[in-house]
């Protein structure tokens, strides 16, 4: 059981596609002696698991911030803040979208394609009395590889319109503290 704490609504190559969402604290900095929390970097992954086919977005480590982070800045700061993340096909960390059948079978990997300019990730929002992210996205990304089972895949897919909102503690919106040296 996976646990989710937002949604998200996207156009995946123009068709409508709603999914929970895993929006999570990656890395941060615990301050002593109060044990306050200092956001590095926040992980989001969207699955949609009906029936025996499933499809993961994973964007990777996203930075604190409301400024715009564009499909480079998801890049480098996913293979320079989780050496973790991994792909399937051993190829150096990115954000990427995965299908699977049955749970366990790769059918496609997408890799990000982080040399468009309109591709871009957002944190837009922190609603203090929800206790809820906000947020906005248009990625674009590049087969890297695919199964007999998926002998169609497109070459390339494209989610526009991307929007989504998830429950977060308030510690983790603000931004700009420094650890009390005392």
């Amino acid at each position: 059981m996976r646990n989710f704490n937002g949604e998200m609504t996207v156009l995946f190559n123009g068709e409508e596609w709603n999914s929970p969402i895993s929006f999570s604290l990656q890395k941060q900095i615990t301050c002593s002696p109060n044990n306050s929390i200092i956001p590095l970097g926040f992980g989001f992954t969207a699955y949609d698991e009906s029936g025996y086919f499933q499809r993961i977005l994973d964007l990777g480590f996203i930075l604190p911030t409301t400024e715009i982070q564009s499909a480079q800045e998801l890049l480098k700061n996913t293979s320079q803040n989780d050496p973790n993340f991994a792909n399937t096909v051993g190829q150096p960390a990115r954000p990427g979208y995965i299908t699977t059948i049955g749970y366990d079978a790769i059918s496609t990997v997408y890799l990000l394609d982080s040399e468009l300019r309109e591709s871009y990730f957002q944190l837009t929002h922190y609603d203090s009395d929800k206790k809820e992210i906000h947020g906005v996205f248009e990625l674009e990304f590049f087969l890297s590889s695919k199964s007999s089972s998926e002998p169609n895949a497109p070459d390339r897919i494209k989610f526009t319109q991307g929007k989504f909102v998830a429950k977060a503690p308030q510690e983790w919106f603000q931004w700009g503290r420094e650890c009390d040296p005392r």
